[in-house]
Formats: structure tokens, sequence, C-alpha cells
């Protein structure tokens, strides 16, 4: 197997009703756990690498690694930018030799955030490299503003930035969000979306945030049913670290084929490392960030056998 697009590995999906892991590399040893979690249980995979990310390596340098190492996998590898912001970086990817890009225009007017996405896709079709985007919005550690005076707002009811720090500073919570129904995905939006951009993922706003849920998340599953059946485009389910098995379930039973899943691996990660750095034995740099890897693929390969991919490559 190498490195594959998108659309082939989630048509796939979307036809065996299994959903497609997908998580950000961090770094190249990250990128290679991913990789090997994948290689274990013969499941197709899809490695991201964050705009946001970027400042932890150097993302062309990076790329270029991975890439090498996909073309020796043993199972299909998707290499995917996250949550692109900009035409401009989505552009650099496709020269770095990505096989799909998302681009992120959920804070645009639907009718600007088509028009980008329309672009992009009319320019990777020649490299057949697939593109994802987002309609409606998914809150959580991205940010954006409302203005004060909107029907059904009331500023008293804005978070307090004393409050704010005191529940962060007394929980160690990662994101902070209100979840509003108004930011869900439209049917009818999602199809209009699709129909004149053509766009090969659709990632859809259903009740999930980015970053770590400080409430019992409740996923709208009629809302996926609904675009499923509206749209032939395999669904996305982002900000899905905080969620149960059954959630996981259910919504890949409901139509959603690919899951970004990186807030829940960070998370393990530290606290393996918590864990060695507070214990009695004597430890090493290099004996701390194998046993780290090691517990993030563990945590990966059981995400693969959730979904129902084991097996599937």
């Amino acid at each position: 197997m190498a490195l594959i697009s998108l659309k082939e590995i989630l048509s796939d999906a979307k036809q065996k009703k299994y959903g497609v892991f997908a998580t950000n590399a961090f770094s190249f040893e990250m990128a290679e756990v991913i990789v090997e979690a994948a290689e274990e249980k013969n499941s197709p995979v899809i490695l991201m690498m964050a705009e946001d990310l970027f400042k932890f390596l150097n993302p062309e340098r990076t790329a270029s690694a991975i890439i090498s190492m996909i073309k020796d996998a043993k199972v299909p590898v998707v290499f995917h930018l996250d949550h692109g912001n900009n035409f401009d970086v989505a552009m650099k990817c496709i020269r770095w030799g990505l096989s799909s890009i998302m681009f992120d225009g959920s804070n645009l007017p639907l009718k600007e955030n088509i028009k980008i996405v329309k672009e992009l896709k009319r320019i990777s079709i020649p490299s057949n490299i697939s593109v994802e985007a987002e309609v409606g919005y998914v809150g959580g550690l991205e940010a954006r503003e409302k203005t004060e005076g909107q029907e059904g707002i009331d500023t008293n009811d804005y978070t307090k930035v004393e409050d704010a720090v005191r529940f962060v500073n007394e929980t160690d919570v990662d994101a902070l969000a209100v979840i509003d129904t108004n930011d869900y995905t439209k049917v009818e939006d999602a199809v209009r979306f699709v129909n004149e951009t053509g766009v090969d993922a659709l990632a859809v706003a259903v009740g999930t945030i980015h970053g770590v849920f400080r409430f019992k998340p409740n996923l709208d599953f009629d809302r996926i049913k609904e675009i499923k059946d509206a749209v032939e485009t395999p669904l996305v389910l982002h900000g899905s670290s905080g969620l149960s098995d059954e959630d996981f379930k259910k919504a890949i039973s409901c139509g959603i084929t690919k899951i970004n899943y990186f807030t829940g691996l960070v998370t393990e990660a530290g606290k393996k490392a918590k864990e060695i750095a507070c214990g009695k034995n004597d430890f090493t740099y290099m004996m701390l960030n194998k046993s780290v890897m090691e517990a993030v693929k563990e945590k990966i390969k059981k995400k693969m056998d959730l979904f129902g991919s084991t097996g599937k490559a």
C-alpha cells in the first residue's frame, strides 16, 4: 500500500459502513506511531498535520519525511492537512505532496466558503488530491466573535473573564465552550455546498467541540442521518475526543465515515509522561518518549477496533 487520496479511503468506509481514524502528528515519531498502529491493526488511517501545529515543527521538512515513510507503509494512508485556515497554506501543502487538504471556512459566510473551496477543488483535481471542508461551526478551542445586539443574545450571559480564569485554574479544562444549536450544519446548506463545490468530504457540526468537553455532549444523530441522506459526500466528525464508545458507534451508523481524534491522544501522552516522571525509577528521555508513544499507539488501536476499520486495509 502507499499514499492514497481521502476520497478513495472514505468511499470504501461509506460503502462498508465503518469509520476511519484520523489524527494529527505533532512530531515525526508521532507519525511513525500512527502508521505502526494502522499496520498492526491492518487498518486504513488518515495521518494529519494541522496548520495550528506548524509552530511545533518545520512543516515542509516534516512532510517530506512523512511521505517517504508512508511510501513503505503496508496499509493505505492518507496524508491530510487539517484545518487549513487560508488558501496559501492549502496551496503549500499541495506542493509538498499531501494527498488531501482541508480548508476550514466555517467562520466565513457560506458564499465565501463555497468560492474558496470550489477554487481549491478545481486546482486539486489534476493531482488527484482530495478536498475536505466544513459547513456549520464546531466550536471549542477555536474562537469566533459574536456581534452584540444579535437577536436572542443577552450580553449579560457572556462569559466573564474572571469566571473563565477561575474555572480553568480549578479544573485544568482545555476548552471553554457553549454549543449553540444555531451553529449546527443545516441540511440545505450542506446540499448547496456539495452541489456548488464538488467537495470530497464534508465536516459537519452536530454537537461536538474541539478540545475537552466540560459537559456531557448531546449529539444530534438525526441531523447526521438527514445530511447523509441528502448528500452523497462522506461526512466527517470533528471534536470527538469527549464522546463515549456508544456515541462513536451510533455516529458511524448514522453516516459518519471520518473521525478526527486528537485531544484524547495528547491527554493520554501527558498522563503517561506524568506517570513516568513522577515515578521512583530513574528514566532517560529516550525511555520516556518510547513509553509515551507506546501508550498513544495502544489508544489509536483501540479506536480502530471501535470504529470498525480493523482488518479493512
